[in-house]
């Protein structure tokens, strides 16, 4: 199990844009899954999916999953702005929610590692989260936040009551 110096934030989206899921992670677990865990034979992945919740459950990260909607708000965005410019309005706003709720638990990081799919969204993270150090691709890191992504979207329930994942 390897220790960071500075926790991570992790990202990932899951049923298009539907769900944002964030995870800080204080440590990381030998767990490399490419691309999706939703691609793993179903014994596979449920194996991988109860192994990322105890670890976050028993310390290893704090998670949180986002009902975003993104879809609605640039809709209602775009009845005033550009395409692009709703989507930004819109991303921005979904991150603000998560950094603020991650401020007041006092919770810090320093570098972002995100799924591909954010990379359109690279000045908002940087101006959001104030950091310069963000990567996208599927790296080691992204298996944890898609794998709360797809838990929630495929199976919510699983996911309530656990003190180290929260949803809004």
């Amino acid at each position: 199990m390897a220790m960071f110096m500075f926790p991570i934030l992790v990202l990932d989206s899951s049923s298009d844009w539907d769900i944002i899921s964030a995870v800080l992670l204080f440590r990381s677990l030998n767990v490399e899954v490419k691309p999706h865990i939703a691609s793993l034979k179903f014994e596979k992945r449920v194996k991988i999916l109860k192994e990322i919740i105890n670890f976050i459950e028993s310390g290893g990260g704090y998670a949180i999953c986002l009902y975003a909607n993104l879809r609605q708000l640039v809709k209602f965005y775009k009845k005033k702005h550009s395409k692009q410019k709703a989507w930004s309005i819109a991303m921005r706003e979904q991150l603000s929610r998560i950094k603020l709720h991650l401020d007041s638990k006092g919770f810090s990081y320093n570098s972002i590692y995100a799924d591909t799919e954010f990379s359109f969204f690279e000045n908002d993270l940087k101006t959001v989260f104030k950091t310069r150090k963000i990567y996208f691709g599927k790296t080691k890191y992204i298996i944890y936040a898609d794998a709360i992504a797809y838990l929630n979207y495929k199976f919510p329930k699983l996911m309530r009551g656990k003190k180290n994942i929260k949803e809004f």
